[in-house]
């Protein structure tokens, strides 16, 4: 921690925080980073300042722990959770039990537990019906 004399200053250097309680500079959390602490690691970083490099999918790969250690025995979790006490969440586009099933739709249509959601699926063949009897 660094203690200023001005009460004042609030630019603190990429990779501290001010706290305005005790009007000082903090590390960030492990797990971010940047001005103010307002960026978290970016995959495959984590940790203080984002120093240390996670050798797993980003799906299983915690900002600040790095990679997660998966201990649930198939079936014990709702698909789309993980974990101790199931409480990891699958994170985009891995979705369903132990994150194994991947989205190919956008972020917004991806539901955790069962994947792709409000996607309208256009058979491609009336596209081939229409464009040969033109």
């Amino acid at each position: 921690m660094i203690s200023l004399s001005n009460r004042y200053f609030k630019n603190c250097c990429p990779g501290w925080s001010w706290n305005s309680e005790t009007q000082q500079c903090e590390e960030c959390m492990p797990g971010y980073g940047g001005v103010n602490c307002s960026s978290l690691c970016p995959y495959p970083y984590y940790g203080f300042n984002c120093q240390r490099t996670c050798n797993c999918s980003r799906n299983l790969c915690d900002v600040s722990t790095g990679c997660i250690r998966i201990v649930t025995v198939r079936g014990d979790c709702d698909p789309g959770y993980f974990g101790k006490n199931c409480r990891a969440k699958c994170s985009y586009p891995y979705y369903g039990e132990e994150c194994q099933g991947q989205c190919d739709c956008d972020e917004d249509s991806c539901d955790v537990s069962i994947g792709c959601t409000n996607v309208t699926k256009v058979n491609a063949c009336t596209y081939c019906a229409i464009a040969t009897e033109k």
